[in-house]
């Protein structure tokens, strides 16, 4: 088997459980994450940028997010080797 099929099921495993870790990574993060663009850019961000995707991450849930990885391993896979192989 290719490590590449040992890495999916393992991408799928990990992502079983990333919901809940996912959420409070990002949960009243918005002040880290302008921040985080302002030194990437060097440059001041737009507020209505950070209060959209306060907006974005509040309203989706662990359970929402774990739902839109879930079985996703193959997918992975797939995009990685376009990427890596082209």
């Amino acid at each position: 088997m290719p490590k590449i099929d040992i890495s999916a099921k393992k991408w799928d495993r990990k992502m079983e459980r990333a919901g809940p870790i996912w959420k409070a990574h990002v949960t009243d993060k918005s002040e880290a994450y302008r921040k985080g663009l302002e030194t990437f850019m060097g440059e001041s961000v737009n507020p209505l940028r950070v209060e959209a995707w306060k907006a974005g991450v509040d309203a989706v849930s662990a359970e929402d997010f774990a739902e839109a990885v879930r079985g996703k391993g193959a997918k992975w896979k797939r995009r990685f080797i376009e990427a890596m192989a082209a």
